[in-house]
């Protein structure tokens, strides 16, 4: 089957772990494979078709031209339907004990980067909001390596709302904030903990801290730390 031109302005992930995980963990997703190495991407191109995936080989330079990437892509993209979000109602059901909650951020591959915090530390869920916040797109998507297409992840229109309902689960929820009264490092977590943390700069909206059980400062010196960095720090802090 032919993919029309317009047809390459779908959504698309693109690397070789990326494609991987997708086929892998979330085949439903899959459309058309693209391999610009062949040789390298038999074992890919053999899990492609056993989901029923069709590929096409393509010279590198056509395949980045096509796609507007880079050699990041390492000669690999597979046009796929978009994230797959789902409701908060179908995490609660599962009666989570840890959730990590993204507030406005607005760096998608620092979503990306969060994701595979959550992966490596089993977060059972992320929560992000819909609206002034980045979606989840082909760079969130490469880097989290792959994390993506494993951790669940819930999208909410108001974020203090959702919070209020994850504490109705019995949930405590800690903010990272740099006026936080608790340090992170002397911080005693919960059994059933969300983290919530904010976009670098921006930090917490106010709503949001006002929602928290507490708030959490990082005991960080002369420098600011990102949003991922920060996630990946409360996440590590609550794994020990």
């Amino acid at each position: 089957m032919k993919v029309k031109p317009k047809d390459f302005k779908q959504y698309f992930v693109y690397g070789m772990h990326t494609v991987t995980a997708v086929l892998k963990y979330q085949p439903f997703r899959a459309k058309k494979l693209f391999v610009a190495r062949k040789k390298d991407a038999q074992d890919l191109i053999f899990l492609a078709k056993q989901n029923g995936v069709d590929c096409e080989e393509l010279e590198r330079h056509v395949l980045e031209h096509r796609f507007s990437v880079e050699s990041d892509a390492q000669g690999i993209v597979l046009v796929c339907s978009s994230f797959d979000y789902l409701a908060l109602e179908d995490i609660l059901v599962t009666n989570p004990s840890k959730l990590l909650l993204l507030d406005s951020w607005q760096d998608s591959v620092n979503v990306g980067r969060a994701a595979r915090a959550a992966l490596a530390f089993g977060i059972d869920a992320i929560i992000m909001c819909k609206d002034r916040s980045v979606q989840i797109n082909a760079h969130a998507e490469k880097a989290a390596v792959g994390a993506l297409s494993q951790v669940k992840v819930v999208r909410v229109t108001n974020l203090a709302s959702a919070i209020e309902k994850i504490k109705a689960q019995n949930m405590f929820v800690y903010g990272a904030a740099e006026d936080g009264e608790v340090l992170l490092n002397k911080c005693d977590f919960a059994d059933k903990v969300a983290i919530v943390v904010g976009q670098e700069g921006d930090g917490l909206r106010t709503l949001t801290k006002k929602s928290c059980d507490v708030l959490v400062r990082i005991p960080a010196q002369n420098i600011c730390l990102n949003a991922a960095d920060s996630a990946l720090l409360f996440l590590y802090q609550l794994s020990i």
